[in-house]
């Protein structure tokens, strides 16, 4: 630690993680002493945090002299939104009209072999057709279609004042002691509506994505952000880290999001729209993909749970005139059961 015996030393550590610990007083250091600690905090609130920086505060045992030294942090931790395992969601997208073939080739394995040639260098050989290579003497190689099976997009309203959010009766858990293993702790949403749209989103992309099916997303947040439909972990990490920043600060309403994006979106697809938006935005929305060809889904955040004044009621309603499918979820509801039976 230093040259010379420290009767004491404060460490401050001034990360901006909520809840944190770490702060320590360090007694009767030796001098060239290497003393060490593990501090612990339960990560509840989604966001991007700084790592310290980390302050040192020593003196002697009177306080009349102080001496300080600051340790910068270089390092960010991503925190990423809550998720659930769905172990079904309602509407699968193999289940509902569409999914016409798209006649594309793909450099991707697919199920739908379209036809053969031959091989090129290049060509990787779980690609190489053994029967029709035997038969014509020499190496013939499998072409793929895309999968014609319709995408799923989720969209997310982040608009500035369409999500409502009740004082937080806790505060942000600290884990800072000894017996780690002893203490218990539950996951929790905040008591707000736009953080349990984010937690049912994270939570429908993770589903479809890990069975294999092609996702997009779209919210207008700070920004718009649009990922084009794709599959694997790749894209699953991709969304979860947008939601892990994302933040209700949009300009724009759903419809006019949807608007946008729809002629992006093939005929067939299924679009998840997730708001709780108290005017005909979601409505108008629905509308607009079943015009088009596409199959709304809705869930809808009950605004009034959360300390919201206008009811949804009536709009919840004017989807199911239309047929299409809705879930409500209110403060304190178990996203699970809701996205997997609520409709």
């Amino acid at each position: 630690m230093s040259a010379f015996q420290r009767s004491w030393v404060d460490v401050r550590n001034e990360s901006n993680l909520p809840g944190c610990g770490g702060s320590r007083v360090l007694s009767w250091l030796a001098k060239n002493e290497v003393r060490g600690y593990s501090a612990y905090t339960l990560l509840q609130e989604r966001g991007q945090f700084q790592l310290g920086p980390t302050s040192l505060y020593a003196g002697d045992p009177f306080g009349i002299f102080a001496y300080r030294r600051k340790i910068p942090g270089g390092q960010s931790l991503l925190v990423l939104p809550l998720t659930v395992d769905l172990r079904v969601f309602p509407f699968p997208p193999g289940l509902l009209p569409g999914g016409r073939a798209k006649r594309l080739k793909t450099h991707e394995v697919t199920p739908h072999a379209a036809s053969v040639r031959e091989y090129a260098p290049g060509d990787s050989l779980n690609r190489i057709h053994w029967p029709t290579s035997v038969r014509k003497d020499h190496l013939m190689v499998k072409e793929f279609e895309q999968d014609p099976r319709a995408d799923v997009w989720i969209f997310v309203d982040a608009q500035a004042g369409t999500h409502f959010s009740l004082e937080r009766a806790n505060k942000p858990t600290r884990i800072d002691q000894f017996w780690l293993w002893q203490h218990k702790s539950e996951r929790i949403l905040p008591k707000d509506s736009f953080e349990y749209a984010v937690s049912s989103a994270a939570s429908v992309a993770k589903y479809f994505l890990m069975r294999g099916q092609s996702l997009g997303f779209c919210s207008a947040g700070q920004y718009l952000v649009v990922h084009a439909a794709e599959r694997g972990e790749r894209q699953l990490s991709k969304i979860l880290e947008t939601l892990a920043l994302l933040r209700c600060k949009g300009t724009m309403g759903l419809d006019a999001v949807v608007l946008g994006q729809l002629d992006h979106l093939p005929r067939g697809s299924t679009v998840i729209l997730i708001s709780a938006a108290t005017d005909t935005n979601v409505v108008t929305a629905s509308i607009s993909l079943a015009q088009r060809g596409v199959h709304p889904v809705v869930v809808y955040i009950d605004p009034v749970s959360f300390g919201g004044h206008n009811s949804i009621l009536e709009h919840v309603a004017s989807l199911q005139r239309r047929n299409v499918p809705v879930a409500v979820m209110t403060k304190d509801s178990d996203l699970q059961e809701v996205l997997e039976s609520g409709f």
